[in-house]
């Protein structure tokens, strides 16, 4: 006897009548940092939140009212899946706006054959998330996406556009030059802040100017690192392409603080391609990397240190402005040789000041445009325009700059194959950014047989003993454990060394 009648159509999923246990599954806990008011101090704090609704659509002949459960597309397979594993019968129809049979050997042109398997995955599931490291080739193969959907089929849909976007503004550039050569005989189009290049074709746009494009036109719609797309706003920006095809592309797409890694399932569906970063290394796709950890340097006053309540206030006076870690790290950045192109990743503007202070000969990249800002008045990092930042991008990427401090603007989407060594300065516990920094090391390069990525340790942060003597680890050492974990996830080799001196690539006149 059918419970339960399944109906998956353009930007909806409706489940009507019988269906115990599926709310539960399209729920989650929502965190948030939120200031408390008495203390001072930041907390976390969290709620559940529910990813459907449910309303009375009818009456059973019994008399009962009937109800539908409404949700997100992306999470058909995973209604399907909860129905056959409770013994659930039901009846499951496809409503939406039939896409095109896709082409696939048009889509494996140029491809390498674990490209094409995962391509294949992507269009046999028609939609869905791709996960693969740095340097497999994201965008390689969300292009071949597009090419599998001939455009006189999409255009006789309705829907003539194919859509590639991403968050940032430098990254969305970045892929606009890639898809011209990519599609050399096709209109490519470039939205960006103040930029309005549109096409009838391919438009390459980044997450908050998508508003700009007609919704109803898009036919295939790819989020280029779909982790920063989950923002309330963004998640109904994309919610809105109802008859599109999605597909989403990152090498973090789980580990967000505020839990909401199930909202990326809605907008996109579930994983359905993946490559580990080990995988990678043996196909010989990406450079394995070795991770050096080197102790940092205690605040001036321990005491001090601890005399802090606030969790920022702590990181801030023992990590980011700590003068003594932030010579060091200016010093590791100096000593290293020319020859082993190397970025210093930070991500407060307060930071790359205290580092470029003594390290004035090293250029510098970052997203302030304002000279007066506070974060950079009367130190030796100025502002740098949109124009400056795709300056040193191809600086870095054509080898000419060969030492790069950075703030988070390129934590991710950047490509420079001969990059060797990460100086992780930053610290953080993230487990996107712990993920996703190293990743910047790991393309592949002539003679480039591994690369480096160089952290720091903080032994010397534990808290006070409490009443049994136990002395736990601090905030800062906390956040240590958690790039540890991330790095053994990722199956990077992990060094401890007890100074910078005992880097195997530091010059010799540097010791």
């Amino acid at each position: 006897m059918i419970e339960c009648y399944i109906r998956l159509m353009d930007g909806l999923l409706s489940v009507e009548g019988r269906c115990p246990g599926l709310a539960k599954k399209l729920q989650y806990w929502r965190k948030e940092l939120k200031l408390n008011a008495s203390t001072w101090r930041r907390e976390t704090v969290g709620h559940e939140e529910q990813l459907y609704t449910v309303k009375t659509t009818g009456t059973a002949k019994s008399g009962e009212p009937v109800y539908t459960l409404f949700t997100m597309p992306g999470f058909a397979h995973r209604v399907l899946e909860h129905c056959r594993e409770n013994g659930i019968e039901f009846e499951w129809q496809d409503c939406r706006t039939p896409m095109p049979e896709p082409d696939y050997e048009a889509a494996f042109q140029g491809l390498r054959d674990y490209q094409c398997e995962a391509v294949a995955k992507m269009l046999d599931a028609g939609g869905g998330i791709l996960k693969a490291p740095t340097g497999a080739g994201k965008t390689i193969m969300s292009s071949a996406v597009i090419r599998a959907f001939p455009r006189k089929e999409m255009i006789a849909r309705g829907t003539p556009l194919y859509v590639f976007t991403c968050a940032d503004n430098d990254i969305n550039r970045k892929n606009w030059e890639e898809f011209k050569q990519l599609f050399p005989d096709r209109n490519v189009g470039l939205v960006s802040g103040s930029v309005h290049r549109y096409s009838d074709d391919i438009q390459v746009v980044t997450l908050d100017s998508l508003k700009n494009i007609d919704a109803n036109l898009v036919g295939v719609l790819i989020v280029d690192e779909m982790h920063t797309a989950e923002s309330d706003s963004r998640a109904a920006t994309i919610s809105s392409f109802r008859k599109a095809a999605k597909w989403g592309v990152s090498a973090t797409p789980t580990g967000r603080f505020d839990g909401k890694n199930l909202v990326a399932e809605g907008l996109f569906g579930p994983i359905v391609a993946s490559f580990e970063y080990e995988e990678m290394v043996e196909r010989g796709a990406i450079v394995p990397i070795k991770v050096y950890w080197i102790p940092a340097p205690p605040p001036p006053s321990i005491d001090k240190y601890h005399s802090y309540h606030d969790r920022r206030a702590k990181v801030n006076y023992g990590a980011t402005l700590n003068m003594s870690f932030n010579k060091l790290v200016a010093r590791i950045v100096k000593a290293i040789p020319d020859e082993m192109q190397t970025m210093c990743m930070v991500q407060y503007l307060t930071q790359m000041a205290e580092i470029h202070f003594h390290a004035q000969d090293v250029a510098y990249v970052h997203a302030e445009t304002d000279p007066e800002k506070k974060n950079i008045r009367n130190t030796t990092v100025g502002a740098v325009s949109p124009k400056q930042r795709i300056e040193t991008y191809n600086k870095v990427r054509d080898g000419e700059i060969r030492k790069i401090l950075s703030s988070y603007c390129w934590k991710q989407g950047v490509d420079f194959p001969a990059l060797s060594v990460v100086v992780h300065a930053s610290g953080g516990g993230s487990e996107i950014i712990s993920k996703q920094v190293p990743g910047r090391a790991c393309r592949t390069a002539d003679g480039k047989e591994c690369a480096y990525v160089v952290d720091f340790s903080h032994p010397w942060d534990r808290e006070p003993p409490d009443e049994h003597g136990k002395r736990k680890p601090g905030p800062i050492a906390s956040m240590d454990r958690s790039r540890r974990k991330a790095y053994e996830d990722l199956g990077f080799e992990q060094i401890e060394v007890q100074s910078f001196e005992d880097l195997p690539f530091i010059s010799k006149e540097a010791k």
